[in-house]
């Protein structure tokens, strides 16, 4: 402010009463910045505690696995999962294993087969018959060391046509099984390769009545034989337990 403001303001004074002259900007200005600047770092301090707050309230949502409900409200269901079987694994649902054919026919009319099956790791070398002489008829021959044959015979179940099977396994070099019953009688069956056990041959046969084997012969394809005749059926097969294991004397 010049002198000859100051001169003025001092004339006018005299001549209005109450007059107090132009109010100096400067103070205002300087308190307007000053307000200004005080809510900039409000903001900013706002600002900052409202983005802690929200990484604060993020965090432990970000560590949710997908489909988590958090807060009021349902959960998504769980899926069902299988029951632990003693191993302590989900058991899955069993399927049956595949039968492998090794011979069929029939006996007075009533029709029988018999194929090989690999039940278990303890039940691996099965043969298993499920017809008019017996259902679900399986004998394993787990413990027959490979060399000859091993051979059991078996009687149709009760109620079924009076007939005897016979069923073993014998060393792959056989093509084909002559059994010689006690009766003076003999057949010849094939032996039969399949997936279940490429150490062994499986052979089967049935026959009506009540049949005592005598003797199994191994045969080459000309059906020649390979040895001696076999009069030692070998180790008593199994029939396996219901966990498919072959410990079970038949």
């Amino acid at each position: 402010m010049t002198e000859s403001d100051g001169q003025l303001r001092d004339a006018l004074r005299d001549l209005i009463p109450g007059y107090t002259g132009p109010v100096d900007p400067l103070p205002r200005v300087v308190a307007s910045v000053r307000r200004r600047r005080t809510r900039q770092r409000v903001l900013l301090a706002v600002a900052g505690t409202g983005t802690a707050a929200a990484v604060v309230l993020a965090g432990p949502a970000l560590l949710l696995p997908t489909g988590a409900v958090t807060g009021a409200g349902s959960a998504p269901p769980v899926p069902a999962v299988p029951a632990p079987t003693a191993s302590g694994l989900p058991g899955l649902p069993a399927a049956d294993p595949p039968v492998f054919p090794v011979n069929s026919g029939t006996v007075a009319g009533a029709a029988w087969a018999t194929g090989s099956v690999r039940l278990a790791s303890g039940a691996r070398r099965c043969l298993r018959s499920d017809d008019a002489l017996g259902t679900a008829e399986v004998l394993c021959f787990d413990f027959w060391k490979g060399a000859g044959a091993s051979w059991a015979a078996v009687g149709s179940q009760p109620g079924a046509v009076p007939a005897t099977r016979v069923v073993g396994v014998a060393a792959p070099a056989a093509s084909w099984v002559r059994i010689a019953f006690a009766d003076g009688a003999e057949t010849t069956v094939a032996a039969v390769a399949t997936p279940v056990d490429r150490t062994a041959d499986f052979f089967a046969a049935a026959f009506s009545g009540t049949r005592t084997v005598r003797s199994v012969t191994l045969l080459d394809a000309a059906r020649m034989p390979l040895g001696p005749a076999l009069t030692d059926p070998g180790h008593d097969p199994c029939r396996p337990r219901h966990d498919a294991a072959c410990a079970a004397p038949r």
